[in-house]
């Protein structure tokens, strides 16, 4: 089974969206939880949809999202956003590409609006000479990747200290400990370009979390 993990913090007005997304899968056995770094009026879409709802004890996205995969009950994990969505295939794809790894990821469309902006096309091969330490650049894009449950908690997580670049920490860890990546040649995320995402923040803090990351692996 997979566990989608749905992290908010605030309606932005797309959560009954990306809800449905998931739910309009054609993979069918999964469950979905969503749960709120601070928010608890969010629990109101989780009995509108008749899903799990968490309360995260930290307010934080990462924090929430490690909260999530400890309560869940899925072999596989995926984490969406709240303003962003799965196309239907998201969770089929991604499964089918496992083979025996530990972690498989896919492509993703970024969009604004209802129009289509970009795509993102990872890798089909990921190694440690693809991190840079420039973690704008990361070769996946953070949306798009499954992985085993089991692997998320061995690894400690996310890094609950970094509100940006943590996918970038976390893919790294993962290959620096040896664990599996497997590439899914299908669009599997659809990003939202909006003016209140943190992604937009980035460029503020960026260089703060790059000495952050270089001290962290001695690097």
């Amino acid at each position: 089974m997979i566990s989608v993990i749905i992290t908010a913090y605030k309606d932005w007005g797309w959560i009954d969206e990306c809800i449905e997304s998931v739910k309009k899968q054609t993979f069918m056995d999964y469950d979905i939880t969503l749960v709120s770094d601070g928010n608890p009026n969010l629990e109101t879409f989780a009995l509108k949809h008749n899903i799990k709802f968490l309360f995260s004890p930290k307010y934080n996205g990462s924090a929430a999202f490690n909260f999530g995969v400890k309560e869940s009950s899925g072999d596989w994990i995926k984490w969406l956003h709240d303003d962003d969505f799965l196309p239907p295939n998201s969770l089929s794809d991604l499964y089918n590409a496992r083979g025996d790894s530990d972690i498989v990821y896919g492509n993703a469309v970024n969009f604004k609006g209802n129009k289509q902006v970009s795509e993102t096309i990872a890798p089909k091969l990921i190694r440690l000479a693809d991190f840079s330490f420039n973690p704008i650049k990361c070769p996946i894009h953070g949306g798009t990747y499954l992985i085993k449950r089991n692997v998320f908690l061995e690894i400690g997580g996310i890094d609950e200290s970094l509100t940006v670049a943590n996918d970038f920490d976390f893919y790294y860890r993962l290959l620096i400990n040896g664990y599996k990546f497997s590439y899914c040649n299908s669009f599997v995320y659809w990003f939202r370009l909006h003016e209140n995402q943190i992604t937009f923040k980035e460029k503020e803090v960026i260089e703060d979390v790059k000495r952050y990351l270089k001290l962290k692996h001695n690097k």
